[in-house]
């Protein structure tokens, strides 16, 4: 017997989530590669954030509940959110999150409504428990909250919204999620991915945060993956109704933050220095980029995230990604369409010109 054949039985036809795109072969020669296909914050993290990791590894032969270092940290979640501490769950990474809603919500033959494209880690997760992963087209390149309204059942559990939607950077208004909120069945549990809230730019907008305040049943995801620049410490949070958290802490360990990232969080979120400069960045080079693109020719989406998606006329996407690729300058395709993070003004600046190569078939 193989081991494929003691898998549980969702997992035998199984396709992972396979991040950052396909693998692109570099021409020799090229010294330096610039990665723009994972939407990483290319400031790197805060140097707060950087000192207080340090501090932390001395003494990281404790655990992150000894001393109540976790307890603190989600009351301090909770106070810069306005919630209370019981709202509050922590996990490595808000994948954590995404894999703890599989793990206690969802059994075989359960859906999930969600719209595509958008960010894979959700169907991968659904697929790994064998519920039905159950999807609208996205309307305008956005989600289709009347759409995912038609399609739920009463086998749907959750409702996943990605907002601002990877990979095509669009926002939903709050009127629309006013609506849709109103509108959602009392049995299904709404998940909101704000991974990429803080790029918005508008202060005005409001986060689904509303909702938790409330008493919706809700989850709004967050993550210093983006912002904060600290994709590779994997610390992510969520902010949910009290009794979907009391649940969700039943499988706390498994996706437990570490210390060392938990000390790095606190840091960044007080580094309004680093914050600042981050924000002015991408702000500054999504516009750089966006001019870039329509220059270039192609269908370019309006972004409120740290990227653009695009359609590449004249290329099909995996044609300009591999492109790109060869002189080191990495992409990501979607299908028909490509996306590209934004960089420190140097790598957008060389993003330029490697396209300007490509277009002219250097």
């Amino acid at each position: 017997m193989e081991i494929k054949d003691l898998l549980r039985e969702p997992l035998k036809g199984f396709t992972a989530y396979k991040p950052g795109g396909k693998k692109v072969k570099v021409r020799d020669g090229v010294e330096e590669i610039i990665q723009l296909n994972a939407n990483e914050n290319q400031l790197g993290p805060s140097p707060k954030a950087i000192e207080a990791m340090k501090e932390a590894a001395e003494i990281s032969q404790f655990y992150p509940f000894t001393f109540g270092q976790l307890e603190e940290v989600r009351q301090i979640f909770a106070d810069y959110h306005g919630v209370k501490a019981d709202n509050i769950m922590i996990t490595a990474g808000s994948g954590g999150i995404i894999s703890a809603f599989g793990e206690i919500f969802l059994n075989p033959g359960d859906e999930v409504v969600s719209c595509e494209p958008t960010y894979d880690s959700y169907k991968a997760m659904v697929n790994r428990y064998g519920a039905k992963f159950i999807a609208a087209p996205l309307k305008n390149y956005g989600y289709d909250l009347d759409a995912m309204l038609e399609l739920m059942t009463e086998k749907t559990k959750l409702a996943v919204i990605v907002n601002p939607n990877n990979p095509t950077g669009t926002l939903l208004t709050n009127e629309e999620l006013d609506n849709f909120m109103e509108k959602v069945p009392d049995h299904v549990i709404v998940v909101i991915d704000e991974a990429y809230f803080e790029w918005i730019g508008d202060k005005n907008y409001q986060s689904a945060i509303k909702y938790v305040k409330e008493g919706k049943k809700i989850a709004v995801l967050r993550t210093f993956s983006k912002l904060y620049g600290m994709a590779g410490v994997r610390i992510g949070y969520g902010i949910m109704l009290s009794d979907i958290c009391k649940e969700m802490r039943n499988v706390e360990w498994n996706y437990g933050p570490s210390r060392i990232g938990l000390a790095g969080a606190v840091a960044a979120i007080q580094d309004h220095e680093y914050i600042k400069r981050s924000l002015d960045n991408n702000t500054k080079g999504r516009e750089f980029l966006t001019t870039v693109l329509k220059e270039a020719g192609f269908d370019v989406v309006k972004s409120y995230a740290s990227f653009i998606y695009f359609y590449p006329n004249g290329f099909t996407s995996d044609e300009l990604v591999d492109k790109l690729g060869s002189y080191g300058v990495i992409i990501r395709a979607f299908k028909e369409y490509t996306r590209v993070s934004v960089g420190i003004p140097r790598q957008n600046a060389i993003f330029a010109e490697t396209l300007k190569k490509v277009l002219k078939n250097d």
